[in-house]
């Protein structure tokens, strides 16, 4: 995590180093009740996460809370530079940043300060100088792996998303220090079902389609199509007519299925999806920002996961 550079230097052999750009991020926790209202109604009612972006282009998270029955909006974050992971702080120009930023998104919705709790967290991101000269959010959020003098390796920036290839790339890095049997070792992971990533185009031409999926293979752990097109948004951008063959035969030809495995996987992926329709009824899509947001009704599973949303 962000004390990657402080454990570096335990043990015996151990080095400085200078893995991390350790950045901090201020959370509001909003109890104001006719705030809170005023803003579940406008989604319907339905538990909502969310981002946003506001006219100055920074990108907000809001998720609805409810917390021994009461209601409350988290939002963040900002972006600090900070130095000590232990001491995390929020300040007073990063409440009022956000609390501007919700004014442009939610205009006439006026906040009650004392109803509001704050909370601050630092995030590590992988060193690079060159990005954060632009800035620290244009640092980037992948996940690195670096190994120090005394054999020690570090895992840093992982998020959710990619846990299972990061998992795997460190294996793959070990196996390569052990004498024998390294040319056959392919580690995988379980098929737990994760989230991918958003994009901003609706749909991708057909030459885009093959390279988006194997960036889904090496990246992402993909090893069903049910996975590609719920939780990589295939739905999303897989729209055209043909467009589901067509991606699932190039995942068959990237994972050398049969021709039974395939459409095993096309109707497996079909049927979950009728399901899941039907349990639907009443969801709803709102638009804010070019954001497409989806409110499931209470209760409702996506497909594959064992927990409600």
């Amino acid at each position: 995590g962000a004390w990657v550079d402080e454990t570096s230097e335990l043990g015996e052999g151990a080095e400085a180093t200078d893995f991390v750009d350790p950045v901090r991020g201020t959370h509001l926790d909003i109890e104001d009740e006719e705030f809170v209202d005023r803003v579940w109604e406008r989604f319907e009612g339905y538990p909502m996460a969310i981002y946003v972006f506001t006219k100055k282009g920074r990108m907000l998270f809001l998720t609805s809370r409810i917390d021994e029955g009461v209601k409350s909006i988290r939002v963040g974050t900002t972006e600090r530079k900070h130095k000590e992971p232990g001491s995390a702080y929020s300040t007073g120009d990063e409440v009022q940043e956000i609390l501007d930023a919700i004014g442009e998104v939610f205009p006439g919705l006026p906040i009650d300060k004392n109803k509001v709790r704050i909370d601050a967290g630092v995030r590590p991101l992988m060193k690079d100088t060159e990005a954060a000269e632009k800035g620290l959010s244009a640092i980037p959020r992948k996940f690195g792996i670096k190994r120090t003098k005394d054999g020690v390796w570090h895992l840093i920036g992982v998020k959710l998303t990619e846990i299972r290839a990061a998992a795997a790339k460190a294996i793959r890095k070990a196996m390569w220090r052990l004498p024998v049997l390294k040319w056959r070792f392919f580690p995988g992971t379980s098929r737990t079902v994760l989230n991918g990533d958003e994009f901003s185009e609706p749909k991708f031409s057909a030459q885009e389609m093959k390279p988006w999926i194997e960036y889904r293979l090496d990246h992402e752990m993909l090893d069903n199509f049910s996975e590609l097109m719920f939780r990589q948004n295939g739905e999303k951008v897989l729209r055209a007519p043909g467009d589901e063959e067509k991606a699932s035969k190039i995942l068959a030809e990237l994972l050398e299925w049969d021709e039974n495995r395939r459409l095993a996987e096309l109707e497996k992926f079909r049927t979950e999806r009728r399901e899941r329709n039907k349990a639907l009824s009443g969801a709803r899509l709102v638009t804010i920002e070019d954001s497409l947001i989806f409110f499931p009704p209470s209760g409702f599973q996506f497909p594959g996961m064992g927990r409600d949303l």
